[in-house]
């Protein structure tokens, strides 16, 4: 049996691209955060119905999805625009590391970690980043790491995951902190690692950022949020964070050893 955190057999990624997990009718790509099935006369899920996602899994959170064709023509939510022009221009690397990984296809053990990178990113005339690139690690961000990671048929699911994902919004550097978080990942014969991302965003977070005074319509976006809430309910029966889900593809990368 390898070991988890085997600097040896390891292999790095880099995410190249992180798009919203989109709905169609009930299914989506997302995770069951709060562990429980929720139909529209549920307190628990604040009277939202779950999703299922495209393998068949029930209970799928990913409320924000519901809310992306509305939050699409809000310059302080275009995330996705933002979100590329960060990973493009260095502002975002993130880093998946796999520590211990002896085989892609099946693995009973490895350990997976999430790494603020930095350095000037290769684009190619596609506008995606360039596989094989070397970028340094940010020691001031801590990794977020999740041990005893199981690979079954080239598929892995890691949690919990709590991680931060830094964007710049209107000139502003602003941190989306995902909590309760997981990561499903597939390894793909070209070489790169597709999969999602999904996890709880607290409603505070959320109105912080709507209410700045560039945003237009700040009454209405806050009043959508609020209702679009549906995990954490409060004394009062108020859910306090939104669950979102990201799709992503992440290429081969390697660390910068001076």
């Amino acid at each position: 049996m390898n070991s988890c955190r085997s600097e040896e057999n390891s292999s790095l990624f880099v995410f190249q691209n992180i798009s919203y997990a989109r709905r169609e009718n009930d299914i989506a790509w997302g995770f069951n955060i709060d562990d429980h099935i929720s139909d529209a006369n549920d307190e628990e899920g604040c009277y939202h119905k779950d999703l299922i996602d495209p393998l068949g899994n029930e209970g799928i959170d990913n409320a924000m999805s519901a809310l992306i064709p509305t939050l699409d023509l809000t310059e302080a939510f275009a995330v996705e625009g933002i979100i590329e022009d960060s990973i493009n221009n260095g502002e975002l690397i993130l880093m998946l590391q796999l520590l211990g990984l002896d085989n892609s296809e099946q693995d009973d053990c490895m350990e997976l970690r999430i790494l603020k990178g930095e350095g000037n990113p290769m684009v190619g005339t596609n506008g995606q980043l360039l596989d094989g690139q070397s970028f340094s690690i940010n020691t001031e961000t801590p990794p977020s790491v999740v041990e005893n990671v199981a690979i079954e048929e080239g598929t892995f699911l890691a949690n919990p995951l709590e991680m931060d994902i830094p964007v710049r919004v209107l000139d502003k550097n602003l941190v989306f902190s995902m909590k309760k978080g997981s990561l499903r990942g597939t390894f793909q014969d070209d070489g790169t690692l597709t999969g999602s991302l999904g996890g709880a965003l607290s409603l505070f977070d959320l109105i912080e950022i709507v209410s700045f005074e560039e945003v237009a319509d700040t009454d209405i976006l806050i009043s959508l949020l609020k209702q679009a809430t549906d995990l954490s309910p409060n004394e009062e029966g108020t859910c306090e964070e939104l669950s979102v889900a990201f799709e992503f593809t992440a290429i081969p990368a390697y660390i910068y050893q001076p």
